[in-house]
């Protein structure tokens, strides 16, 4: 048997996280949350996870930043990103795919 997936989840809304992990969890998804884009990187160096749901709003980075970051770290290069975030500016989306992330 493999073991549940692992998602990184990086916001900073307490709620969203508490609706994401849920849903997660009903499909045997585990998930870690991390609402502030340095603490993530830190996570992402544990090089555990399976897919990161990112928020473009972060307190302490922005979220491009994170996922610039992401991107460039050995143990993120070939993580896929899913940008979860209210922004819907056309330019805001070509720019998420333009740095790596595979849906918005």
């Amino acid at each position: 048997m493999l073991p549940p997936a692992q998602v990184l989840i990086i916001e900073d809304d307490p709620r969203l996280v508490e609706v994401l992990a849920d849903s997660l969890k009903r499909e045997d998804i585990e998930s870690t949350h991390a609402g502030r884009g340095l603490e993530a990187i830190g996570r992402i160096s544990e090089g555990k996870f399976d897919l990161v749901l990112l928020d473009l709003g972060l307190p302490d980075t922005g979220g491009f930043e994170v996922l610039q970051q992401i991107k460039g770290h050995p143990a993120g290069r070939d993580l896929p990103v899913i940008l979860v975030t209210a922004w819907n500016g056309t330019h805001d989306k070509v720019r998420a795919f333009e740095l790596g992330a595979v849906d918005y």
